[in-house]
């Protein structure tokens, strides 16, 4: 089971299960014009989700085999990605927030060996504009996770909050000032703080959140559930001496029902609780809330 691997390469290398949708990823990648926003709630897949990206813009051809987009995916340039893993970043400090999102921007320069011309003086807006100052056009794939966490981290300090707000509204200034040098950008979140007016910098924001083709982005259907994990609830069945119609009628009660487009016409099942249904079965309490368990609370 991949539980908790938000690496794609990793997934693919440790023989663990994907579910593959990686023409809807396909037909994602092959935009190059628009900045893409996606907003889903914690535990289902969104860091899986970029990291598949990194590796596709990376071209790391060999994890792709055997799935959809091996023969859709027909761009060879080579990309420096950016990953922003904004996540990593949530804390109570401004001072540990703005010391991390550096680090970030150090790694990518590190990393690719980048020697900016000009001192940004640790501020991330200007030293992401001391990057792009060396990149050439259609050359930096940016990928960003959880914006919204920083934010959430300090809505009980107005004054810290207003802070990183701005922090994160230069930063995105500078994105869409240097738009000529990407290739693709996409943004994750759990929600879009429309009233900080933190993406005001993009106009030509493509919002898919509750698009009907991307509907089945994230989430198990239930077509899904029969394709690549009916042996293992079929073992479950055994074992609760059931039949698989019920585990699968007990399932779409327990872990059924989101739906992440408009039109209301495709559901798609939590992926960590069935996740956790499987590899820790307990026949005591076999429907346990997985995902609300996963949670903080405060």
């Amino acid at each position: 089971m991949p539980n908790s691997v938000k690496d794609f390469e990793k997934l693919i290398t440790e023989g663990r299960i994907y579910v593959d949708k990686t023409d809807l990823i396909y037909s994602l990648a092959i935009n190059n014009s628009q900045p893409i926003f996606l907003s889903r709630p914690r535990r289902f897949g969104k860091s899986l989700l970029v990291s598949t990206f990194e590796c596709l813009f990376k071209q790391k051809h060999e994890l792709f085999k055997g799935l959809k987009i091996e023969n859709l995916w027909k761009d060879q340039n080579t990309y420096k990605v950016l990953h922003l893993d904004f996540s990593s970043m949530a804390t109570s400090s401004l001072e540990a927030f703005l010391k991390a999102f550096n680090n970030a921007l150090d790694v990518f320069i590190h990393e690719n060996n980048v020697e900016l011309i000009r001192d940004p003086d640790n501020i991330p807006s200007e030293k992401f504009n001391s990057i792009c100052d060396l990149l050439e056009k259609n050359s930096l794939v940016l990928l960003i996770d959880e914006y919204d966490s920083p934010l959430t981290s300090f809505m009980d300090d107005d004054k810290k909050f207003e802070a990183v707000r701005n922090i994160l509204s230069d930063f995105y200034k500078a994105v869409k000032a240097n738009s000529e040098k990407l290739r693709f950008l996409f943004i994750t979140g759990v929600t879009r703080y429309s009233n900080t007016s933190i993406f005001s910098a993009f106009n030509d924001l493509k919002d898919i959140s509750l698009t009907y083709d991307y509907g089945s982005l994230l989430g198990y259907t239930d077509e899904e559930l029969d394709l690549y994990f009916k042996d293992y609830l079929s073992d479950i069945a055994l074992k609760l001496n059931t039949s698989y119609a019920d585990i699968k009628e007990n399932l779409k009660i327990n872990y059924d029902g989101y739906c992440f487009e408009k039109k209301g016409k495709i559901h798609v099942y939590n992926t960590w609780s069935v996740l956790s249904f499987i590899s820790e079965f307990d026949d005591s309490d076999p429907y346990h809330g997985y995902w609300a368990d996963s949670g903080a609370y405060s």
